[in-house]
């Protein structure tokens, strides 16, 4: 589609453009079009590249036709510096850029090496956002809120010289094959999000790599369409255009964001996006950058909400619920809802010590909805009452700062608590306020982990949520009501049906009434048959997302990993596998029903697992790092148990296939410590099930290797399991292997202290290393004996309540 001005755009896209453009859903692609009418350092217009080639030939003495690549790479330092850093730097922004400050974007890309585009925003009258530069050699970060742009510059930044340029395609092209972060998570964004390119023809070579994923039916259908604006377009341009699902906007970019500008007056900024309900919390002097990191992680429980009709259809398939959906009574009453209610007034009102609250069940049994009906009560009731909504962990420093201005007793709501637990202390640590309750959910095996992150802290936990048969009973009339009883038995026996499905998690019980009584397994075999491979791998993948991370994977992430082909219609309820959006912004999506997806997951062929398995990690290893993972991200939590080899692969790939997934995936994580550590752990398993000693080598190793990689608690305390591991082995030294294990597990206990925190899991390990080491026959030393007896004595005072860390004290105390 080619057209010469907005008017001419359709009625739904022309409206799909208005809201994305004032949602700051746009990302930029700029080439050196859009800086020609921008003044260099030296005074002048800056150049096209073919004037720069040319001037840069004629300077290094080459013929007028090489290529720019070929007369950069004949410069010497100081031309480089003449040529090119004085002559980009500082610029004056020109038309073409000075309307760009006044509207969100998502993020910029450029392919020019000038600051013509920062200059725009450092000199514009009230810019909605600051820039915030990033060079292709920087490590890859996410901006956490929109009040700043990432402007991104592939090739280069004249203010940042001392980092390079790249004009040879051979270069650049290895910075691709390399995986550069920048450039891989541009290539996978561009085919699905909404863009605008300008200033550049698309047979460049950047964008050509850029677009090569990008097709006419890849791009969201609930965002804006994208756009390349071009003065001077060609019948090819208009081909490609088509091809590549952008709309070819005949004209120059001003022209362009002055139509823009005339379709969506009065912007608002970053800050003012914030719902007035989070808005209205603070007082005006709350600084804009608390407000918007706030509003990040945590969304106001509303006091009403319009009741759901057909829109609960989700819920009843398995969606969580929303504020509407509890308003319209869609959820079944659970007897423990009345119990937490109990537990919470009592913290309230400060009559218990106790300030958190988690409701612990297996998968399935409607936690989430628990919570939810719980905090939209007391909402409703007057107290202010929070939803964590946060994808990565909460500052605490941050969050205590906004917390602590809000003058009125708050509940705040967790779900999937044990992410947050850590945070969670944190924030009672630094706060002093006794009138905030935190209540969770968490499914039951993560017990242990919230403890610990709790140390002594107290702390309550209730669960209890099989169904009853009045509740099962229930269930069935809700779903007879609402038209979606799939079962006949449901309607013509009640009775029996009641009587089988009050023994199921409530997930379980709501697949059989909308299909029918037969085993959960066979069900789930009949829906993955119903659809094709394209369809059964996004839904893998999504599947497996979630079971790693709640929030399961970025749209454009699942979209690498998998296909864009039929996928709006599997976001419909009534597909055979659905799935759905986390978060409000449907920037993560998931399986509709986590419980069929597990199990799905489960079930499904070992083939199909493990393809999974490694598009997942290789669609998100350029968003991980170790910044990212330092801020726990999204992409960061989810690797760190995509790689598990325990919990998540064992079960979900099989010991036979992983030695192949890690393998496969080694040259995009070799970086990684956690990698190594958990390849540790695989091949510990495997010297356990067939004593071989080169698999406890390995293992050994690996740990090494994690080690000399990063110099943390975990990989300390990995190296120190694989080598108690070994000591009990004959073939090596049990003295040598003991007394080094000790030595790390000393120095991860003084690591996480001298982070301001105890980690119990150093503990735990020495402890029973210690029991192993003296049942065995070996004898400690009496450097040994002191440092086992000292830490005994802090295990106890760190941690009081653990019990199996109290098992151990006394265990340790009996034999030594």
């Amino acid at each position: 589609m080619q057209i010469s001005s907005l008017s001419e755009l359709q009625p739904d896209q022309k409206n799909a453009l208005i809201t994305s453009v004032r949602a700051g859903e746009y990302n930029l692609f700029l080439g050196a079009g859009v800086s020609l009418d921008s003044v260099g350092g030296n005074g002048e217009k800056l150049p096209s590249g073919g004037t720069l080639r040319d001037e840069l030939a004629t300077t290094t003495g080459m013929r007028a036709s090489s290529s720019l690549q070929r007369a950069y790479s004949a410069l010497t330092p100081n031309q480089v510096e003449a040529l090119l850093t004085q002559r980009f730097t500082p610029c004056v922004s020109g038309p073409s850029l000075a309307k760009l400050p006044q509207f969100i974007w998502k993020r910029a890309y450029t392919l020019n090496i000038d600051d013509a585009l920062e200059h725009a925003y450092e000199t514009a009258l009230g810019p909605l956002q600051q820039t915030a530069p990033a060079h292709y050699t920087d490590t890859y970060s996410d901006a956490r809120t929109l009040e700043s742009l990432q402007v991104v510059h592939l090739h280069g930044y004249a203010r940042q010289p001392e980092k390079g340029y790249v004009f040879s395609r051979a270069e650049y092209a290895a910075n691709m094959a390399d995986s550069n972060a920048w450039m891989t998570v541009l290539a996978e964004v561009m085919p699905v999000e909404p863009f605008v390119v300008a200033g550049t023809p698309l047979d460049e070579l950047d964008l050509e790599y850029y677009l090569a994923k990008r097709t006419s039916t890849s791009p969201r259908q609930d965002k804006g369409p994208s756009f390349l604006v071009e003065p001077f377009p060609d019948n090819h341009t208009e081909q490609e255009c088509i091809n590549r699902g952008l709309i070819l906007y005949h004209g120059s970019l001003s022209s362009f964001v002055d139509e823009i500008d005339a379709l969506t007056p009065q912007r608002q900024s970053p800050g003012e996006l914030v719902s007035p309900d989070t808005r209205n919390l603070f007082d005006d002097e709350m600084p804009n950058d608390v407000v918007l990191s706030f509003a990040n992680d945590f969304d106001p429980v509303p006091t009403s909400a319009p009741a759901s009709s057909s829109n609960a259809i989700k819920f009843a398939y398995g969606n969580p619920p929303d504020w509407s959906d509890l308003e319209g009574h869609w959820d079944v009453g659970r007897t423990l809802t009345a119990r937490a209610v109990g537990h919470v007034e009592a913290m309230l009102k400060g009559t218990v010590a106790e300030r958190v609250l988690v409701i612990e069940d297996v998968s399935g049994v409607g936690k989430t909805t628990v919570l939810r009906r719980l905090a939209y009560r007391f909402s409703q009731q007057g107290v202010v009452t929070l939803n964590c909504s946060a994808l990565s962990r909460i500052e605490p420093a941050t969050t205590v700062r906004a917390i602590n201005s809000i003058p009125h007793p708050l509940l705040i709501i967790v779900d999937n608590f044990a992410d947050q637990a850590q945070s969670i202390n944190n924030v009672f640590e630094l706060s002093k306020r006794r009138d905030i309750v935190f209540v969770g959910a968490e499914r039951s095996y993560r017990h242990n982990h919230i403890q610990r992150s709790f140390g002594g802290s107290p702390y309550t936990t209730i669960s209890g949520l099989g169904l009853s048969r009045a509740e099962a009973g229930q269930l069935v009339d809700l779903y007879e009501r609402r038209g979606l009883v799939g079962n006949s038995e449901a309607l013509s026996n009640k009775a029996r049906f009641v009587s089988i499905i009050e023994s199921e998690p409530v997930a379980v019980a709501c697949c059989h009434i909308l299909k029918d009584m037969r085993p959960i397994d066979r069900i789930v075999d009949s829906t993955f048959a119903e659809v094709g491979d394209i369809e059964r791998n996004r839904y893998l993948v999504a599947a497996l997302a979630q079971v790693c991370f709640p929030g399961g994977a970025r749209y454009e992430v699942l979209a690498a990993a998998s296909n864009t082909a039929n996928w709006d219609r599997q976001f419909e309820p009534s597909h055979p596998i659905p799935l759905a959006y986390f978060d409000p912004a449907r920037s993560f999506v998931v399986p509709l029903n986590r419980t069929m997806a597990e199990r799905t997951l489960e079930r499904a062929p070992k083939e199909a697992v493990s393809t999974v398995f490694r598009r997942l990690a290789t669609a998100i290893a350029p968003r991980v790092n170790r910044e990212t993972i330092k801020r726990r991200s999204p992409e960061a939590k989810l690797a760190a148990r995509l790689f598990d080899y325990e919990d998540i692969i064992k079960k979900y790939l099989g010991a036979a296939e992983a030695g192949a997934f890690y393998d496969a995936v080694r040259p995009a994580w070799r970086w990684n410590s956690r990698y190594w550590e958990q390849l540790a752990l695989y091949n510990l398993s495997r010297y356990r099930g067939n004593n071989e000693s080169e698999f406890m080598d390995n293992a050994v190793q690996h740990a090494r290797h994690a080690l000399s990689i990063e110099r943390h608690a975990h990989s300390l305390t990995t190296l120190a399991k694989m080598l108690f591991a070994q000591m009990v082995d004959r073939r090596y030294s049990r003295e040598k292997a003991f007394g080094e294990a000790v030595n790390y597990l000393q120095e991860a206990i003084s690591v996480e202290r001298h982070r301001g925190r105890a980690s119990v899991h150093a503990y735990v390990n020495l402890f029973r290393g210690a029991i192993s080491f003296v049942e065995s026959g070996g004898e400690l030393g009496d450097d040994q004996f002191e440092t086992i007896s000292r830490l005994l004595k802090d295990a106890k005072e760190y941690f009081p309540g653990d019990r199996e860390l109290r098992d151990l004290r006394q265990q340790v105390e009996g034999v030594i």
